[in-house]
């Protein structure tokens, strides 16, 4: 579980580091469409997890 939490902390720091130049409101769109995936994925993952 570990692992799998590590890449999603991954793929959002990855999101983060390329959003570092861009405008505040351009930086709060893009983070709101590329994050919201990987956070629901992370959520159903947890969710997986706690119910075995």
């Amino acid at each position: 579980m570990a692992k799998e939490g590590l890449h999603f902390y991954n793929q959002l720091s990855a999101i983060e580091r390329d959003l570092k130049d861009v405008s505040t409101e351009e930086r709060y769109r893009i983070r709101l469409e590329r994050s919201q995936p990987v956070l629901n994925a992370f959520s159903a993952c947890l969710r997986t997890q706690t119910s075995l």
